[in-house]
């Protein structure tokens, strides 16, 4: 869901390609699972955007939020939404 009067800043094409860099970013961490223990969350620091990916047992969840905000705070109420992550 976008925020109301915002505008996207990548179009479809770089939308799908940044998700899908996302995944391939996701899908190398599982390889130090055995080492370090399962990856909860990543984030990405851009000059405007902060991307969020939170790994859940089915699967990711991408989120985009402004680069000033509080990442750690949106994390911890999206994990005590009783959400397998």
């Amino acid at each position: 869901m976008r925020r109301e009067n915002s505008k996207p800043l990548l179009d479809d094409e770089m939308s799908n390609l940044a998700h899908y860099q996302i995944s391939v970013k996701a899908s190398m961490e599982e390889m130090f699972d055995d080492s370090l223990g399962k990856t909860n969350w990543m984030i990405t620091s851009k000059e405007l955007v902060k991307l969020i990916t939170l790994f859940l047992d089915d699967g990711l969840l991408i989120l985009s939020i402004d680069n000033d905000a509080d990442h750690d705070k949106i994390i911890q109420k999206i994990q005590s939404l009783n959400m397998e992550i």
